[in-house]
């Protein structure tokens, strides 16, 4: 967003401070020529952002999961049942 904001002040003088990351395209886009090439390369910056964040909370998930089974299994006396262990197994793939 900072690129998007000096392109912004330096062309047209003046850029949003909003955290709409649309709008942040469609202002790069109306700045002039510089924008709109930049423009498409920020959305596809953006859609792959978003998609990094959904697999990272993802595996953020499954890590805890997994950390849960770890501690009973490394500190409890009963061992991890089949069924958890089998689910941990596919929370891995």
């Amino acid at each position: 967003m900072n690129a998007k904001d000096a392109i912004c002040l330096s062309v047209v003088g003046r850029t949003n401070k909003a955290d709409d990351h649309t709008a942040a395209v469609a202002e790069l886009r109306s700045s002039g020529p510089a924008g709109r090439a930049l423009a498409p390369v920020l959305s596809r910056l953006l859609r792959v952002l978003s998609r990094l964040l959904r697999v990272l909370s993802r595996l953020l998930r499954v890590l805890s999961r997994l950390l849960r089974l770890k501690t009973t299994s490394q500190y409890q006396a009963v061992s991890v049942s089949a069924t958890d262990a089998g689910k941990a197994i596919e929370w891995e793939q």
